[in-house]
């Protein structure tokens, strides 16, 4: 399941170096709710965007649309929680999917 594969990879990383994260939380202010929301939508972006979720040019594989579906939805907790304004998640979708139509 694309879920548990996002947890383990993203707690690999935080594991190795959780400076991005302690950052996010006591410099930044962010909770730790929105921090793993923000760091979530990170990892399934920059994996959909190495292109080896994509069946052909703008198609994602089963894997590659959870993934997408994980970020989206990390994108409507961090509108809902206030940390993104309506506008800048919907833009913020609209461009990653933008993005992956001309990748792959």
């Amino acid at each position: 399941m694309a879920v548990d594969t996002v947890v383990q990879e993203v707690s690999r990383g935080l594991r190795t170096d959780g400076r991005y994260a302690s950052d996010l939380i006591a410099k930044g202010g962010w909770s730790v709710p929105d921090a793993a929301h923000m760091i979530i939508s990170e990892y399934a972006s920059s994996e959909i965007m190495t292109g080896q979720f994509h069946l052909y040019r703008s198609v994602l594989n089963d894997r590659g649309k959870a993934y997408l579906k994980l970020f989206k939805v990390c994108s409507a907790k961090l509108m809902a929680s206030g940390r993104l304004s309506e506008n800048d998640a919907i833009e913020g979708v609209r461009e990653f999917e933008d993005e992956i139509a001309n990748l792959g």
